[in-house]
């Protein structure tokens, strides 16, 4: 009888943390347990994250379940799993819901905890909002791959397949020089006057490869700025060469954002930039021809800038950008490196007459 009544009470514990929102008929058997596996849709993270490292890089997310029904009764509430093993497991064992009898749409969001991220899951809306961090020029380790997933209409399986898809976009760099005579050490890059804050809303379908993404409302200035250290890589001529070290990706919200207008005839200074809101690449660099400096000097970095933006990134793309020295403006928008140009006269010839004679 002792046994019986510990089991009623773990069974009633367990009733409790799931959260049931109206009474269920709660079975205790292994197969009843509501539990998770996960894909991820491919590569996006200053250390990617694909579905082969899933488990070490994005090791835990948060899921809420709503009934299918009308109205929509809440059911799972932010519940953490984490990857404990071999196998996806409820971080806190409290936690673990059992399958009612109705179906449930369920909602995932990875990573599990992170201040810059705020849920915003309700019986009525399904989103979420971000801002970007700067990580300060050192490594992206402060910018997240913030991923989602969704399952709809999911009735009792052994676990919940959910398939994470990127929220945001990627961008990385290469560089190359457009002569063999240039040698060019990039210290670091800044993508300057983007949008970093916004709210997500998930997809009403369920998440999978080609699924339709969820959409961005974005909100404030383009006026943020991204620094990332790159691998201080010495380019010397024009084989693309990695700029962006495996932490050094940028993940910025997905945007179109408006180009620096300044050209080589038409200069726009980077505070005007700055003002319109303009995006441009600082590239902090040293620069040499032959030995001789043309940016920077041997102790000290100069600073190159460069028009950027100008086209739709969209979330889950990885852009790879490759740089090719051998211009770029200054702060005040003009050209930083101007060619050695010629231009040829040459003497005419002067007629000289003479008279041989012939005698």
């Amino acid at each position: 009888m002792k046994k019986q009544m510990m089991l009623v009470a773990l069974i009633a514990t367990m009733l409790i943390a799931a959260g049931c929102s109206k009474q269920e008929t709660i079975r205790t058997q292994q197969e009843d347990q509501i539990g998770f596996n996960v894909l991820s849709d491919g590569a996006l993270r200053g250390t990617a994250v694909t579905t082969a490292n899933l488990t070490t890089k994005a090791p835990n997310f948060k899921v809420w379940a709503y009934l299918n029904a009308t109205p929509a009764t809440e059911y799972v509430k932010g519940v953490e799993i984490s990857y404990q093993g071999t196998s996806w497991e409820y971080t806190n064992a409290a936690d673990l819901a059992y399958w009612p009898s109705e179906s449930l749409d369920f909602y995932a969001i990875n990573p599990a905890n992170n201040g810059a991220v705020t849920p915003g899951i309700t019986a009525s809306a399904k989103t979420l909002t971000y801002t970007v961090p700067d990580n300060g020029g050192a490594s992206n380790a402060k910018q997240i791959d913030l991923m989602y997933a969704v399952d709809k209409n999911r009735s009792k399986i052994t676990r919940v397949p959910l398939y994470f898809k990127h929220a945001l976009s990627q961008i990385v760099f290469k560089g190359q020089t457009i002569s063999n005579t240039l040698e060019v050490e990039v210290e670091k890059i800044t993508i300057a006057n983007v949008k970093g804050a916004g709210t997500f809303t998930l997809p009403t379908v369920t998440t999978a490869a080609g699924s339709t993404a969820g959409t961005w409302t974005l909100s404030g200035e383009a006026d943020q700025k991204y620094t990332n250290a790159t691998n201080t890589t010495v380019v010397k001529d024009a084989t693309a060469q990695e700029l962006s070290p495996a932490d050094g990706a940028y993940l910025i919200l997905p945007q179109t954002a408006t180009k620096w207008t300044t050209t080589p005839t038409t200069a726009v200074t980077i505070a005007t930039a700055d003002t319109n809101h303009e995006c441009y690449l600082a590239l902090s660099v040293k620069i040499k021809q032959s030995g001789v400096y043309l940016v920077g000097d041997a102790t000290s970095y100069g600073t190159v800038y460069v028009p950027f933006g100008g086209e739709d990134w969209a979330p889950s793309k990885k852009y790879i950008y490759t740089l090719k020295f051998g211009g770029g403006y200054d702060q005040d928008g003009k050209p930083i490196l101007q060619p050695i140009l010629y231009d040829c006269t040459v003497e005419d010839w002067t007629d000289v007459s003479g008279d041989i004679e012939l005698i």
